[in-house]
Formats: C-alpha cells, sequence, structure tokens
C-alpha cells in the first residue's frame, strides 16, 4: 500500500492531527509523499463544540442503549472503566470471564459492552451492582462524561481518535490490523495508556492478573498521573487543531491542500476564479 502511495499519491489525507504525530507527517511529507492532516475527524462533542447529541449522520450497527449515562451520573468523577471492543472484534468467553474478574478484583465501577453475539458470555449480565452492562452504548457521550477514568479497547484508529480527543486514557488489548501499531503509539508513543501484554496462553487468553494489571496503572498506578497529564495535553490539542476560525493546524493544512488543488486547475486550464474572465 505505501509503495502504490509513493508511486501515485500526490498528496495523503490523514484522520490526525500535528500536535499528535508531528514526526510522522514532517519526515513523510518530507522523503515519501506530502501528508495532509485532516483531524481528528471525531464527534463535535468530544471538541468542545457544545453538542448534546451525537453527530446525526453516526451508523450503529446495534441499537444504541442510553442507560449507562444516567448510571453515570451517579459515579464519581473518573472512577469508571468504560470496556468496549468495537463493531467487529469479538472477545472468546475465557477472555471475557478473565476480564470480568480482573474488573470485580479491582473493584473499579464498570460500563461494559457486550454485543448481541457476544451475550451469555459473562457470569452477570447485569455487571452485578458493580457496573452496568449493555449491548451499545453511545460511544462518544460515554467517553465525554466526567466519570469515565480508563477506556479498555480493541484499539481501532477511530477509537483511539475519540479517547484522544475526550482525553480519556486507554488500555489496548488489540486483536488484528492496525491495532498492534495503534497499542504501541497509545504507550510508547503518545503516553495516553498502557498495551495488554500475551503471556502466550495456548487459548490466547489474557490472564485477569495481566489485565488488572494494566487497568491498575491507568487508574491509580505509579503513572497514572503522567498519563493522565499527557491525555489532558492532547484533548486541548485535538481541539485547538479544528478550532473554529480556521488557525488550527488541520484546518491550515486542509486550506493550503484545497489552493494547491485549484492552482494546479488553473495553471493546466488557463482562466481561473474569473482571472482574464469579461
Amino acid at each position: 500500500m505505501f509503495g502504490a502511495m509513493e508511486k501515485h499519491a500526490s498528496w495523503v489525507l490523514a484522520n490526525s492531527f500535528h500536535a499528535l504525530e508531528a514526526d510522522v507527517i514532517i519526515n513523510s511529507s518530507k522523503d515519501l509523499f506530502p501528508v495532509v492532516p485532516v483531524g481528528p475527524l471525531v464527534d463535535p462533542s468530544l471538541l468542545g463544540k457544545g453538542e448534546e447529541e451525537e453527530a446525526d449522520g453516526a451508523v450503529n450497527l446495534w441499537e444504541v442503549d442510553h442507560s449507562c449515562m444516567e448510571w453515570l451520573d451517579e459515579q464519581a468523577a473518573g472512577s469508571v472503566v468504560y470496556v468496549s471492543f468495537g463493531s467487529l472484534a469479538t472477545l472468546s468467553a475465557d477472555q471475557s470471564a478473565s476480564l470480568e474478574r480482573a474488573l470485580k478484583e479491582g473493584r473499579w465501577p464498570f460500563v461494559w459492552v457486550v454485543k448481541g453475539t457476544e451475550a451469555g458470555e459473562l457470569s452477570t449480565s447485569s455487571g452485578g451492582g458493580q457496573g452496568i452492562v449493555v449491548a451499545w452504548a453511545p460511544q462518544t457521550k460515554v467517553l465525554a462524561h466526567r466519570a469515565v477514568g480508563c477506556f479498555v479497547t480493541h484499539g481501532g484508529w477511530n477509537s483511539t481518535l475519540e479517547a484522544v480527543a475526550a482525553g480519556v486514557p486507554m488500555v489496548v488489548y488489540p486483536q488484528w490490523s492496525d491495532q498492534p501499531t495503534n497499542a504501541k503509539l497509545v504507550e510508547d508513543v503518545f503516553g495516553v495508556g498502557v498495551r495488554v501484554r500475551e503471556n502466550g496462553d495456548v487459548k490466547m487468553v489474557v490472564g485477569s492478573e495481566e489485565m488488572g494489571r494494566a487497568i491498575r496503572e491507568v487508574m491509580d498506578g505509579p503513572k497514572s498521573e503522567q498519563i493522565k497529564g499527557n491525555a489532558r495535553r492532547l484533548k486541548i490539542a485535538a481541539g485547538e487543531a479544528v478550532a473554529a476560525g480556521g488557525e488550527g493546524t488541520s484546518k491550515v493544512s486542509v486550506r493550503k491542500f484545497v489552493d494547491e488543488i485549484v492552482g494546479r486547475s488553473c495553471s493546466s486550464s488557463g482562466p481561473c476564479c474569473g482571472e482574464g474572465i469579461s
């Protein structure tokens, strides 16, 4: 894919922003192809735009259950672990049980998205009083809620950017595709979370001890304040990248991209934008 882009692409528009991946954007633009950061492309409510509802164009594969929002209102700030592995990834029964043990042993309040295809994987379908289990949650609303202190995720790029925009630290348990790379970025480059380490179990199950370690490190471990501080910093940077007024880094990049497109069109087709036209 990158070989094809290097040979044929005049530009690459990336759902990212300069403060998040400055080195990649600068070096790729210099050595490979121009990278135009246009992100974060997330629901405006995550960027402090004031919208109370998710975007009208949002597409959900499952019926959204809003009951978790009232439950979140009753929880302390930063105390809740939000668990969702997206619309495609599915945890095995053994892995679900391992994560459930970790949450119960850690006594963290939780909101856990358990899709219809995973129904019956947990020992309790209601959260057992410690948390709430829903078939599908309004994710942007959940991430923006003051009570959420940690997002246990598969590390898909959309979910990663949503968490960054919301300022929520992550525990990343990657499944496939770009997710292992995203997990490494979250921990080692962005510094806004930790990734789960697999232990070589023949069933490919990460034990409750490791799941608990990762969540604890984000919630109240020795590095938690640093992780939370990085998350707050990138939240601010994400909002600034697409800030109103057109001076955000992503807005400036898009404007330059459009100007170059118009300029090329003008140079190849003669009079443009009214120039030379009577």
